[in-house]
This record gives structure tokens, C-alpha cells and sequence, in this order.
């Protein structure tokens, strides 16, 4: 089985715990750190599949779009606590030309699209 390299950037409890939580499954390595620093220097020396950012305030989430340049296809989950929900990004590069924005345009789901597939198969 393949492990995925999870990064995990939070100074909170609830970041220490999903790091034990995905720690104790088969399909995760899992490492977690506190701060932006030693988060890029493990980037930059490791393969990491994603990076969930748990708990850090609005500067690093800031960070994150700055990341993007240097790590365009790194999956990022962030959670700041205040919610229930885990916001999963996924950036990905294309050539900056008409056809592939209009493809990558049309290719996303429309906006509550899914809740209503998800409701129709409930009924069903």
C-alpha cells in the first residue's frame, strides 16, 4: 500500500491529535510542526502529498496562497477551529491561454450541484 506524506502545520491540540489519529493509519506518515518555517524547510527537502494547517491564524492561510508558487499541485486542508468543516484546496497550474481557462472553467462542479446529486440518490 502507498503512504501519503502528510505535513501537519497547527500549535493546537487539535492539530496534535489528528497527527496521532493519522499517525495510527495504514495509508499515513505524519509529521507535525508549528511554524511556517520549519514547514517550508521540510517542503523543500521532503515529498510531501498535503499539508492540512489546523488552527493557524489568517497570516498563515495568507502564506499558503504564496506557497502555491513555489508548490502549485500541494493539496492543502485547513481548519481554523471556529468550524466543524476542513477546507480542502487543490491548486493546479495551466497554460495561461483561452482553451484550457474555458476546459478548467466548464470542468468545475456548479455550485451545489453536488448537495442535490446527493439528495436525489437519498430519495432514490
Amino acid at each position: 500500500m502507498n503512504q501519503h506524506h502528510v505535513l501537519i502545520l497547527g500549535n493546537s491540540l487539535s492539530a496534535e491529535a489528528m497527527t496521532e489519529v493519522l499517525r495510527d493509519t495504514e495509508m499515513c506518515v505524519t509529521e507535525r510542526v508549528s511554524t511556517i518555517e520549519i514547514a517550508l524547510a521540510i517542503l523543500a527537502s521532503r515529498a510531501v502529498d498535503v499539508l492540512i494547517m489546523i488552527g493557524m491564524p489568517d497570516e498563515t492561510s495568507r502564506w499558503y496562497l504564496s506557497a502555491l508558487r513555489h508548490y502549485p499541485d500541494l493539496p492543502v486542508l485547513r481548519s481554523d477551529l471556529s468550524t466543524p468543516k476542513i477546507q480542502v484546496m487543490i491548486s493546479r497550474c495551466i497554460e495561461a491561454r483561452l482553451d484550457p481557462l474555458l476546459a478548467e472553467i466548464e470542468a468545475l462542479p456548479r455550485r451545489g450541484s453536488a448537495r442535490l446529486d446527493l439528495e436525489q440518490r437519498i430519495r432514490a
